[in-house]
């Protein structure tokens, strides 16, 4: 059996998807989630790590923010890297 294409009358473009009003959100929130713990840290010295927590304190309140950023971020900081390549 052969198929034949279909008239472009038939064929509906699908529409591009709208963006995300969670993406600034969430940018936000982590950029926010950052400056509390660069605070937290800063003033409270026993949340840099010790012994017992090792430094759980410092990943939780600024690695993680900064890995989220970094993740959302991804493109630019792909084309940033092209551009210093170059």
């Amino acid at each position: 059996m052969l198929v034949a294409p279909l008239p472009s009358s038939v064929v509906r473009s699908v529409p591009p998807p709208r963006a995300s009003r969670r993406g600034p959100d969430l940018r936000r929130l982590l950029a926010t989630w950052l400056a509390v713990g660069l605070g937290v840290l800063a003033a409270v010295p026993a949340a840099r790590g010790d012994a017992q927590f090792g430094a759980t304190f410092p990943f939780w309140l600024v690695a993680a923010p900064l890995i989220g950023l970094a993740w959302l971020q991804r493109a630019a900081l792909a084309g940033f890297a092209r551009r210093l390549r170059v």
